[in-house]
């Protein structure tokens, strides 16, 4: 069977948004991924640039989204921005935190140290191996500020907003599952994307998207009887081993920014029907990085029509377009053969750059 790497060979899909690195359509276990030490120290003038930032906008526009959910739901919680010093020293010394009614105070959003940013992409004929090192999250956010971007720019570097991850997930009645973001979370809010997070430390995207799975929608892989974790009985949805890390992508302009956001997209197929998946979506505990699904059809004119839309008018997350994307290209593949497959590449790349993209505008919450 040609993989998608062959069926593409130099191709790509990119518009003036979102570009691909690598197209690699590998199992995820083929995939590196190594932590290494930070290349170069970060410059004065951007550590001030980013405690700034982190102080003066990310924690108190973070702040003001929670207060207006809470106005609009009359739940009566309290939030404030305090003191906390327990990352680095390099790390942003405040937090939000929640008060509780008992008067404790619990920590929510922080400077945390749980992710990574790329030093290279090395590839040799064993596949691709990804260097990364640890970053602050205060990192991530202050791509968004101009003095931040400036200030590396002056030593001739522009490190990128962190690593993130996504799969695109296929239901057994083949359609695409994506997730919506909530309409009051401070990052995207209201716009839909693939399930998917940032790539913590430590972790390989196998790991990292089963996480992302099981928390965001309730999905549990097919797991085998050496698992530690095995249970005959138990429902399963998907099966790992036929998972596939499709490309390395990125969102160019991070947050409105100047800096790249790495994204690594794949692509399964699950066994269940979507009106399931819908059902486990909205009976999973603890879960608020979801308001819902959206579900596309996998046919090509309602696919490429629909993604083209939504991917222009930012309802439809860039990386989330991204992924989309490659995985109607590899499903059609698999079915079709190159030669229909490639009809449907070329409709495709021409139906996403087909209209100027802008922002989309999310109703202002009244609190």
């Amino acid at each position: 069977m040609v993989t998608l790497k062959e069926f593409l060979g130099n191709r790509k899909i990119s518009t003036e948004t979102w570009d691909t690195f690598e197209v690699l359509d590998v199992h995820p276990s083929e995939l590196e991924i190594k932590l290494v030490e930070r290349p170069y120290p970060e410059p004065d003038a951007a550590r001030r640039a980013r405690f700034e930032y982190f102080k003066e906008v990310e924690l108190p526009n973070t702040l003001t989204w929670l207060e207006r959910r809470s106005a609009r739901l009359s739940d009566g919680r309290q939030f404030f921005i305090g003191e906390y010093k327990k990352v680095s020293e390099n790390a942003v010394p405040l937090a939000l935190f929640e008060r509780l009614p008992n008067g404790e105070a619990k920590r929510m959003n922080y400077d945390g140290d749980q992710h990574v940013n790329l030093h290279q992409i090395v590839r040799s004929d064993d596949g691709v191996r990804l260097e990364v090192y640890q970053i602050l999250y205060s990192e991530w956010m202050a791509c968004k500020s101009r003095r931040f971007t400036a200030a590396y720019d002056a030593i001739g570097k522009r490190p990128g907003a962190g690593i993130g991850i996504n799969e695109t997930i296929e239901s057994s009645d083949e359609f695409f599952i994506g997730t919506q973001r909530p309409i009051d979370t401070t990052n995207y809010p209201g716009t839909v994307f693939a399930v998917g997070g940032a790539l913590p430390p430590m972790n390989t995207f196998a790991q990292a998207i089963y996480q992302q799975k099981l928390q965001e929608i309730g999905l549990k892989p097919i797991l085998k009887p050496e698992d530690p974790d095995y249970d005959p009985k138990a429902e399963a949805h998907y099966n790992p081993d036929e998972s596939r890390v499709l490309i390395i992508g990125s969102d160019m302009y991070y947050g409105g920014g100047a800096h790249p956001r790495l994204e690594i997209a794949g692509y399964s197929k699950a066994r269940i029907s979507f009106k399931r998946i819908i059902q486990l979506q909205k009976t999973t505990p603890g879960q608020t990085d979801v308001s819902g699904l959206v579900i596309f059809p996998t046919t090509p004119v309602e696919f490429t029509s629909r993604v083209a839309i939504m991917g222009a008018t930012g309802e439809l997350l860039t990386t989330g377009e991204m992924s989309l994307a490659y995985a109607f290209l590899a499903k059609r593949l698999q079915e079709t053969g190159p030669e229909i497959a490639n009809k449907d590449y070329e409709t495709l790349n021409r139906m996403l750059n087909l209209y100027k993209r802008t922002e989309f505008l999310i109703p202002e919450i009244k609190g």
